[in-house]
């Protein structure tokens, strides 16, 4: 924590005494909108869904599942060869009927799919 107190001298209350800089390198890439993932099928039935990958790097990815009240009811570790164009996904909990949002993220990259569990 910094503490601030304006007096006297004039770069205490000076207009641009604040300045905010961000810095990118430890934001994720932006993937191109030509690669990316696809759920198939979607609706998913019976827990198990395909994963189609398109450019997705080789890596280790967290597999994140979100339903619509934001609350995560999945996680789950995917290791991707950046071969393969397909994975086949159980998911390991049984989830109730409704619209889902899936995540999958690395350091690099993030990909996000909406999905109608049935």
């Amino acid at each position: 924590m910094v503490t601030f107190n304006v007096n006297a001298d004039a770069g205490s209350f000076a207009p641009d005494r604040f300045r905010l800089v961000f810095d990118k390198s430890g934001l994720p890439q932006i993937v191109p909108t030509n690669s990316g993932i696809r759920l198939v099928p979607n609706p998913i039935k019976d827990q198990e869904v395909n994963m189609q990958f398109d450019k997705v790097g080789k890596g280790l990815y967290t597999l994140r599942l979100v339903n619509q009240e934001g609350q995560q009811v999945l996680r789950q570790t995917i290791d991707y060869d950046g071969i393969a164009p397909n994975k086949r996904i159980t998911l390991n909990k049984k989830l109730p009927t409704g619209i889902y949002h899936l995540q999958l993220l690395s350091s690099k990259e993030n990909y996000n799919k909406t999905f109608l569990m049935q």
